[in-house]
């Protein structure tokens, strides 16, 4: 899937939009008439129901990538952000102390930044030890 980047200014075709939502709308609606097995305990089966009305009523916020070519498809950028600290936690076990917690995820927030705004990572972390830290691009729109 492209990045936000490479999205900005594509549409999706308007026939392509109309057949998302109608197979969305198919979709939720088999999975509101569909009997839960009967090896299912019930907790389970209410939470599916649960869910199942919250994509129906917040159907625009889940298709917004149809719409809106600066959200994307996906959520893979928010977990690559936080994959880095579960391998972290993974190799060492654990953070030694809150505080070098702290410092890794701060750390590692300034490097996506400076990814997501297309800077070089080295001139950023350079900038912000020498006291010229990235400034915040606020999106139009």
């Amino acid at each position: 899937m492209k990045g936000v980047a490479e999205r900005e200014g594509a549409q999706v075709p308007a026939w392509q939009v109309e057949e998302l939502t109608a197979r969305y709308d198919r979709l939720v609606a088999e999975g509101q008439g569909a009997q839960p097995p009967p090896d299912v305990p019930p907790l389970a089966c209410s939470q599916a129901r649960s869910l199942l009305r919250r994509l129906d009523r917040r159907k625009a916020e889940v298709l917004r990538f149809l719409s809106d070519p600066a959200v994307p498809f996906d959520n893979n950028l928010a977990e690559r952000d936080l994959r880095m600290v579960k391998l972290q936690q993974k190799v060492s076990g654990c953070f030694r102390t809150d505080e070098s917690a702290r410092r890794f995820c701060r750390i590692r927030s300034y490097v996506s930044t400076a990814r997501k705004q297309e800077s070089g990572v080295l001139a950023a972390l350079e900038g912000a030890c020498r006291g010229k830290p990235l400034s915040i691009r606020k999106r139009c729109g």
